[in-house]
């Protein structure tokens, strides 16, 4: 697995290649929060089109509780998958549990979009 971190703008980024298990999501998640401790980006954007999830539910589940640990929940994330197969389903899990933690995080299956989104102001405290 290769994780690439930077900071374009506002919003911290992160590009996954290869496989993405939950210890290597959690290891880029502890990187992603020490850069935002240093620079507060307004958002985060996760790349993972070039990823092969290796998860469980129960993976993605507790990973998406340690994002919403790791950050201020006033930190936007958004999640760039492949549409369709395993992957999909599990993001959109992922994203049900953020929600319902009040984790201000969205799917998308094009990264100029999300990029959009999350650089675009937060129009309500819990606006997505």
């Amino acid at each position: 697995m290769a994780v690439e971190i930077t900071l374009e703008q506002d919003v911290a980024v992160v590009h996954v290649h290869g496989r993405w298990a939950r210890e290597d999501a959690e290891a880029a998640l502890r990187d992603l929060a020490e850069l935002a401790r240093k620079h507060a980006p307004r958002a985060t954007l996760l790349d993972l089109t070039r990823a092969r999830i290796g998860a469980s539910v129960m993976d993605t589940h507790e990973t998406t509780l340690v994002l919403g640990r790791l950050f201020p929940h006033t930190v936007r994330h958004a999640v760039v998958v492949r549409p369709g197969g395993l992957e999909d389903q599990l993001a959109q899990f992922g994203e049900n549990v953020a929600v319902n933690r009040g984790i201000k995080l969205k799917l998308f299956d094009d990264l100029e979009a999300a990029m959009h989104w999350a650089r675009e102001p937060s129009r309500a405290p819990n606006a997505q």
